[in-house]
């Protein structure tokens, strides 16, 4: 099903390069990270090592829901938090659609421009079983000439499984969690993104890969 990602939740922006954290496991073309700095247990790829692009899907100890960051050296905006229309997917099934946001390169984040959207609590539990059972991750932009992104997901149910059990055991005692440790270049001004309608029902190989 594919729905909003943004609701009114304000939107997380993190500077830290992954460089600084600290790997905790690495299978296919991800692996799973915990940064102490940022507070944040992380799953990352790099997409083009050319066009220096790269993608991290974060948990933020203590805040709802997940954090989505697109990465790549050539990109500017015309100011941070630039709305950016996209729809982001598994396979042939688009799961998220409404606006990310971008940001230009600052102190602590050498890796360019970024573009940045929360994936909602009710929808975490959801993107993280996807994420860990699909064969590719897309995202599509609405707007401007940036080709759509598509990163293959080997070794990504092994990865999400270590991202789980690093968000329970740094999470304080008693609070919450979005879902278990067992494992498993054009602008426009911002709208509330509304649900679409669930497209036709596709089989999918939802094994490990």
């Amino acid at each position: 099903m594919r729905r909003s990602f943004l609701g009114a939740a304000v939107l997380l922006m993190a500077a830290t390069r992954l460089a600084s954290a600290e790997e905790l496991y690495s299978s296919g073309y991800w692996q799973a990270f915990y940064s102490r700095e940022a507070g944040a247990c992380g799953m990352s790829t790099i997409v083009n090592q050319i066009e220096r692009s790269s993608v991290m899907v974060k948990h933020f100890i203590g805040r709802p829901g997940l954090t989505v960051q697109i990465f790549k050296a050539s990109w500017r905006f015309p100011t941070d938090r630039t709305p950016i229309p996209m729809t982001v997917g598994f396979d042939q099934v688009p799961l998220l659609d409404g606006n990310a946001y971008g940001y230009n390169p600052a102190a602590g984040r050498p890796t360019g421009g970024m573009v940045e959207f929360e994936v909602r609590p009710d929808l975490s539990v959801n993107f993280v079983e996807t994420f860990a059972g699909a064969t590719t991750f897309w995202v599509r932009f609405k707007e401007g000439n940036e080709r759509p992104w598509s990163m293959y997901l080997s070794g990504s149910r092994d990865v999400t499984t270590v991202f789980s059990h690093c968000i329970v055991s740094m999470s304080p005692k008693g609070t919450t969690q979005p879902y278990s440790g067992s494992g498993t270049q054009s602008y426009s001004e911002p709208s509330r993104p509304t649900p679409v309608p669930q497209p036709a029902a596709t089989k999918r190989d939802d094994g490990a890969v």
